[in-house]
C-alpha cells in the first residue's frame, strides 16, 4: 500500500469565505454556539465554507494565526463535540453537494457533501432526484434516530440506528473520503489505496514533510459497537482513522456512501409483552432467527408509562398513537424479506414468536405498508421527545437541571447482568431505560427534579459505568465522547493507549487548533 499523499486544492482568499463576526453570533447566530448536550460556548468568528477549497483556507488560517476551530454539523450531538470553545466555528451546512450516483467495486455509491442530511438521502433516494440511480431500489442503510443529523457528523462519530444491528455503523459503508487538515492539506482517501500496517502504522505526506502516525496498541472490548476514541486495528484502511475521529485530527468536507439494495418487502412489529422477562425471551428468539432481522428496539416499562402519562396529558391531539397499555415492556422489529415466500415465513415467525412468550393478539402492530410503520417509529422516536419536553417543565423551576443519559454496551452473553445492573442502580431515580437491545445497547435517561438528584444523578451513570467496564463493555456505543465523556474514556482505556490516540492528534493537527476539547481532557 502506499501512504497518504496530499494533494492540491485551487488556493482561496478568505475574504471569499461567507463569515460572521463578534458580536453578532451571540445575538443572530447563537444556535451555532451549542448542541443537544446543552452545553453553550463562545466563538468570535463562525465561517460558512461551500466548498472544500474554503474549508482548507480557513483551517490554514486558523493554524497560522493559533485560532481554535470547532467543526460544527447540525448540531444533533448530545455530547457537546459541536460547542466552541472560542475562537471560530466552521459550519459545515452549505457542503450540500449530492450525487450523482456511481457503479463501484460491484455495487452503488453516492458522493455527499459534509452538510446533506440523512433525510435529504432517504428523500433523495425515494423520489428518485439524484442523477444515475439504476432501476433496483436502493437506501442507505445507516438509520440513525435524528434524520436531520448531517453526513459530516454521523462519519465523525460513526453514527448508528436501528437497523444497525443487521447492516453495521456509519464506517461500513463509507468508501472513501475527502478530509482537510489542521493546516489545510486536503486528503483524497479512497477505500483500498492506503493502510496502516502490521505493526499499525503508516506515513502522511504532506506539505511540512513525511509524517509518521502510530495506532495505538490496544484491545478492543468485544461488544457490537463502540465509539470510545479512535479506531484502531493493524492493517486497517487510512479511511477507517478519520471514521470516529470527532473532528480533531481532520474535517470530513465530502464523502462516499455505500448504498445497499432495498428489500423487496420489509414487516414491521411492535410487540407490547406483559413484563420483562417475555421481552427477553423475544429478544433471543429474534437474535437465533431464521429470517432476516434487520433491527431490535427495546422498551421498559417506565419508557411505557412515561408514554402512557404523556399522551393522557395531550388529550386527542396527541403525536404519539394510542398503544396498548399497561404492559411490562416492549419490543420493535423488523424483517426484511423477499418475495412472497419470504414475507409468509416472517409471519410465521412472529406469530410463532408473539404466541410463544405469552403476548395476548392485540398487544401486538404488525405493518407490511409503509403507513403501519411510520406509526411504530413515530412511537418509537417519542420516547426522547417526551424526556425532553419533562425536562424542559423542570428547567422552569430548577434552570440548572437536565437529564442525564447513558450510551453503554456490553457483550453478547452480559445483557442479563447489564439489565439487572440499571434495575439495581437507578432503583432511587426516576428514569427510562431503552435503546438497541440486539447490540447489547441501552440508553438510560435520569430524570431529576432536584439540584441534588442531579447530583446523584451523576454519580449513579459512573456506577453504570464502572459495571459496564467490568462486564466487558464500552462507555460509548454510538455517541462519542465529545467534551462530556472524557472522564469515562480514561477509566476504560489505559494511560499508554490515551497517550498513543493524543500523539496522532499532535502528529495531524501540531498546534491543536481542531476541535479543542473534544475526546481529550
Amino acid at each position: 500500500m502506499s501512504p497518504v499523499r496530499f494533494c492540491e486544492v485551487p488556493a482561496v482568499p478568505m475574504e471569499q469565505v461567507p463569515q460572521v463576526c463578534g458580536g453578532e453570533i451571540a445575538s443572530a447566530f447563537a444556535g451555532y454556539l451549542s448542541d443537544e448536550s446543552r452545553l453553550i460556548g463562545s466563538a468570535e468568528r463562525l465561517f460558512f465554507p461551500e466548498n472544500t477549497a474554503h474549508v482548507a483556507a480557513v483551517a490554514a488560517w486558523a493554524q497560522k494565526n493559533g485560532v481554535a476551530l470547532t467543526v460544527s454539523g447540525a448540531r444533533t450531538g448530545i455530547t457537546g463535540g459541536a460547542v466552541p470553545r472560542g475562537g471560530a466555528v466552521l459550519s459545515c451546512e452549505r457542503l450540500r453537494s449530492l450525487g450523482p450516483v456511481v457503479q463501484s467495486g460491484g455495487g452503488y455509491v453516492l458522493p455527499a457533501g459534509a452538510g446533506v442530511t440523512i433525510k435529504d438521502i432517504g428523500e433523495a433516494l425515494a423520489s428518485r432526484s439524484v442523477d444515475g440511480l439504476p432501476d433496483v431500489p436502493l437506501f442507505y442503510a445507516p438509520d440513525p434516530t435524528e434524520t436531520t443529523a448531517q453526513v459530516g457528523g454521523t462519519i465523525a462519530c460513526n453514527a448508528s440506528g436501528a437497523r444497525t444491528y443487521r447492516y453495521g455503523a456509519t464506517r461500513r459503508h463509507i468508501r472513501a473520503l475527502t478530509v482537510v487538515l489542521a493546516d489545510g492539506s486536503v486528503l483524497n482517501l479512497s477505500r483500498g489505496e492506503a493502510a496502516f500496517d502490521r505493526d499499525g502504522r503508516m506515513a502522511f505526506e504532506l506539505p511540512r514533510g513525511t509524517i509518521d502516525v502510530a495506532l495505538p496498541r490496544v484491545r478492543r472490548p468485544a461488544v457490537r459497537k463502540d465509539v470510545a476514541g479512535f479506531y484502531s486495528e493493524p492493517g486497517m484502511d487510512a479511511v477507517d482513522l478519520f471514521i470516529g475521529s470527532e473532528g480533531v485530527i481532520g474535517i470530513v468536507t465530502e464523502a462516499e456512501l455505500v448504498l445497499t439494495a432495498e428489500p423487496a418487502e420489509r414487516i414491521s412489529a411492535l410487540i407490547f409483552a406483559p413484563e420483562e422477562a417475555a421481552a427477553m425471551n423475544i429478544v433471543r428468539a429474534l437474535r437465533n432467527a431464521a429470517v432476516a432481522v434487520e433491527a431490535m428496539e427495546y422498551f421498559d416499562a417506565r419508557s411505557l408509562a412515561l408514554l402512557h402519562n404523556k399522551r393522557s396529558e395531550d388529550g386527542a391531539g396527541s403525536e404519539i398513537p394510542p398503544f396498548p397499555y399497561p404492559a411490562g415492556s416492549a419490543v420493535f422489529t423488523e424483517f426484511a424479506c423477499e418475495g412472497e415466500s419470504g414475507v409468509d415465513e416472517a409471519l410465521d415467525f412472529l406469530m410463532s414468536l408473539v404466541e410463544g412468550a405469552g403476548v395476548p393478539e392485540d398487544f401486538t402492530w404488525v405493518g407490511t405498508e409503509a403507513a403501519e410503520s411510520l406509526r411504530m417509529k413515530a412511537f418509537r422516536h417519542a420516547l426522547p421527545e417526551t424526556v425532553n419536553s419533562v425536562i424542559g417543565r423542570r428547567k422552569a423551576g430548577v434552570p440548572g437541571i437536565h437529564k442525564v443519559g447513558t450510551d453503554l454496551a456490553v457483550p453478547d452473553g452480559a445483557l442479563d447482568d447489564f439489565m439487572a445492573a440499571h434495575r439495581r442502580i437507578l432503583e432511587p431515580f426516576e428514569y427510562v431505560v431503552f435503546g438497541h437491545i440486539g447490540d447489547n445497547h441501552l440508553h438510560a435517561n435520569i430524570l431529576p427534579r432536584t439540584e441534588e438528584e442531579l447530583a446523584g444523578a451523576k454519580e449513579a451513570y459512573r456506577e453504570l459505568v464502572c459495571e459496564t467496564l467490568r462486564l466487558g463493555g464500552t462507555v460509548a456505543a454510538e455517541h462519542g465522547i465529545g467534551k462530556l465523556k472524557t472522564r469515562y474514556l480514561a477509566m476504560m482505556l489505559p494511560p499508554d493507549a490515551l497517550a498513543a490516540m493524543k500523539a496522532i492528534k499532535l502528529a495531524l493537527d501540531p498546534a491543536g487548533i481542531l476541535c479543542p476539547g473534544n475526546v481529550f481532557k
